[in-house]
């Protein structure tokens, strides 16, 4: 370079320029609106040490709730009305991530409608801009359509930079926004289960053993369909005595409510299969003519069947209610050889069921269905008639089973809270093998089953003394829920007599709480003289007072 020559530099100022990429997502629920900005800025030219965006529509108690979080963010702050500032813990020039969040109250009783309005992003001079919009429980939705600039998107077209990692279900409206024109309306409609939709009875079997002169025993066995978990409240006739209820042929805890009696219906093993529930209990002898009174159900009823047996000596001359006669089906004869047979049938079949059960579940545990395989166990350990062997090996992995899924629920609680305080920006330490275990766990996509030969494969990114703890935790929980008293074991009631059967039958009882009645006209067939039943009744009462001799 020359003496003569001279160097002149310019400088020039420049201003950030500033790009963003956007995912708006609002979660609908029962009781309220909970959104999320996920925003990913890229900075150039100059850094930045705030950003400003306006978040219209936000009333005080929104306001309130709106939160800032990121690995720079500082806080955020309310400008004036709608406009909010992001301040960063210093200045800023890269790419950035900000995560917003704020929710309100909703009542949706009755279902109701919700606006959906766009942030406005006001630094960015180009921007893409996703909106997504989610529903949970029993919350039905329809979008009107928008105006321009929303444009319907697929949810795999928005960026896995931008979605929450602790949901990644598929929403049920996903737009494009480019320069959007108004807002986003859609309507609500919240189903409400109808009882008789819970649970339904689809069929009824009942059988009534009598004595001219003393109780009634009857037995009722009835098919339900049950989509949820429900209660059933059963009212039984007048000094009626209940002996046992039997839900899915396991005992149940009855809860007597006045004269009504309370408990749980749950559904079968097998989804195409009724639930079956049985009941025995018995009446006292009423004055005149003979009346049977079925049970109140608060849910309808269908196609019910009721056969009673007159005992021999004794005949039907006329009969009243609401079932309609069929016709005899016959005499029979029941001995004690019968009843013997009948007990080692029963147990046999019951040991035959056991075996067939402890055979489902572990088919169920080899195609990954967790709860099936758990109802077939606990079903092998409560039968009594299942060998020592079998009723052992059906404990040991029904507890290996349950200590499975606690130890499931409290690393995926883990794995949450690692990806929030990450979100959040708190500073942890990146766990890149907990974080791919947190991407594959059925829970965060919307699963409630999960195949437990992967539950090893869950617990990546913990290390051998977390892994021990977290199993330590899941089998104190177990041994406390086992711990649990069970249902009380019943005795199995065989009602069956001599006699003949009379078939009544009832098509549609639409009030299940209507009482059902059945009155009957029985005349003996021959008279018993007066003086050879008071011999009779001498003899049962000596036979009686020297038995209770011998045993003082």
């Amino acid at each position: 370079m020359q003496k003569e020559w001279a160097l002149t530099l310019g400088i020039e100022k420049l201003d950030p320029w500033i790009t963003a990429s956007v995912l708006h997502e609002v979660t609908l629920r029962e009781g309220q609106t909970r959104t999320r900005l996920a925003a990913v800025y890229q900075i150039e030219h100059a850094s930045v040490k705030s950003i400003r965006v306006q978040i219209p529509a936000l009333t005080e108690e929104e306001q309130r709730t709106v939160r800032a979080s990121g690995s720079a963010v500082k806080e955020i702050v309310n400008v004036k009305d709608d406009l909010w500032e992001i301040r960063f813990r210093r200045g800023i020039l890269g790419t950035v991530a900000v995560q917003i969040e704020f929710q309100r109250g909703a009542d949706r009783g009755k279902g109701g409608a919700e606006e959906v309005r766009p942030a406005v992003f006001l630094a960015a001079k180009r921007l893409t801009y996703f909106m997504v919009v989610r529903t949970t429980g029993r919350l039905d939705m329809r979008a009107n359509n928008p105006a321009g600039g929303w444009r319907r998107s697929d949810w795999t077209a928005v960026p896995k930079s931008l979605r929450n990692p602790a949901d990644t279900s598929v929403p049920d409206l996903c737009y494009r926004l480019n320069e959007p024109e108004g807002t986003l309306k859609v309507s609500l409609k919240r189903h409400q289960m109808a009882d008789t939709l819970k649970l339904r009875v689809t069929g009824g079997k009942m059988k009534t053993i009598f004595s001219p002169v003393g109780e009634t025993l009857t037995a009722v066995r009835l098919e339900t369909r049950v989509l949820q978990k429900s209660t059933l409240k059963i009212s039984l006739p007048e000094k009626s005595s209940l002996y046992n209820v039997l839900v899915n042929d396991e005992p149940v805890h009855v809860v007597k409510e006045g004269d009504d009696h309370l408990f749980h219906v749950s559904p079968p093993p097998v989804e195409t299969e009724p639930a079956i529930v049985s009941l025995v209990y018995s009446t006292p002898a009423s004055d005149g003519n003979i009346r049977l009174a079925a049970p109140g159900f608060n849910v309808p009823l269908e196609f019910l069947t009721w056969d009673v047996l007159v005992p021999e000596g004794y005949r039907l001359e006329n009969h009243s209610g609401g079932f309609q006669l069929r016709g005899s089906q016959g005499v029979t004869d029941y001995t004690i050889k019968d009843y013997l047979d009948a007990i080692r049938s029963n147990r046999s079949e019951e040991a035959q069921k056991g075996q067939e059960s402890l055979q489902k579940a572990n088919d169920y545990l080899r195609q990954g269905k967790r709860k099936e395989a758990a109802k077939e166990l606990s079903k092998v350990t409560k039968n009594r008639a299942v060998d020592a062997a079998s009723n052992e090996d059906a404990r040991v992995q029904l507890r290996q089973l349950q200590t499975q899924q606690a130890l499931w629920g409290l690393n995926s609680r883990r794995q949450r809270i690692y990806l929030d305080n990450k979100a959040a920006g708190n500073g942890i330490r990146f766990n890149a093998d907990l974080e791919d275990s947190a991407v594959n766990n059925p829970l965060f996509k919307g699963q409630q089953e999960f195949d437990v030969r992967q539950v090893d494969d869950f617990l990546r990114g913990n290390s051998l003394e977390e892994k021990k703890s977290l199993k330590s935790i899941a089998s104190r929980l177990v041994t406390q829920q086992l711990a649990t008293e069970p249902a009380p074991q019943t005795i199995s009631t065989i009602v069956r007599g001599r006699g003949e059967v009379l078939r009544f039958t009832r098509g549609v009882q639409v009030a299940g709480a209507k009482e059902l009645a059945l009155e009957l006209d029985v005349t003996p067939t021959n008279k018993v003289p007066l003086g050879k039943s008071l011999f009779i009744l001498l003899g049962v009462g000596i036979v009686a007072a020297v038995a209770s001799r011998k045993a003082a």
